[in-house]
């Protein structure tokens, strides 16, 4: 899914689409849909053992590439590297703790400064 998707799912013109997300939502649908990719990926990456590879197309990356580079810019840290810390955070306090879910994930950050919102570390 991309830009032109949501466009047409609403029946505006590209252009018009991006300007009004933009302007309601103070940030792009690129944007947007990149937090949404990586939210997935990092649901799967604690959730399941899919390879990474298979998570990347899963969370709808065009690549293996692409994904580590948007990953890493918005968590801070490899896939494999946040598997490995979230698997160990699971191991200390049990299944059922709440992953992360939608794009304003816990590990999402901002600039330099990680967004806490709620999940225990």
């Amino acid at each position: 899914m991309g830009v032109a998707d949501v466009a047409a799912s609403v029946h505006l013109h590209p252009g018009h689409a991006m300007a009004l997300f933009k302007r309601v939502t103070g940030t792009s649908i690129g944007g947007y849909l990149a937090r949404c990719r990586v939210a997935e990926a990092q649901r799967l990456l604690v959730s399941t053992r899919l390879p990474v590879a298979d998570v990347a197309l899963a969370a709808g990356f065009g690549s293996t590439s692409q994904f580590h580079e948007r990953f890493r810019t918005a968590v801070g840290t490899t896939p494999s590297a946040y598997r490995r810390r979230t698997s160990a955070v699971e191991d200390e306090e049990g299944p059922g703790r709440e992953g992360p879910v939608g794009p304003d994930a816990p590990a999402l950050r901002s600039g330099s400064r990680r967004i806490r919102t709620g999940a225990r570390h």
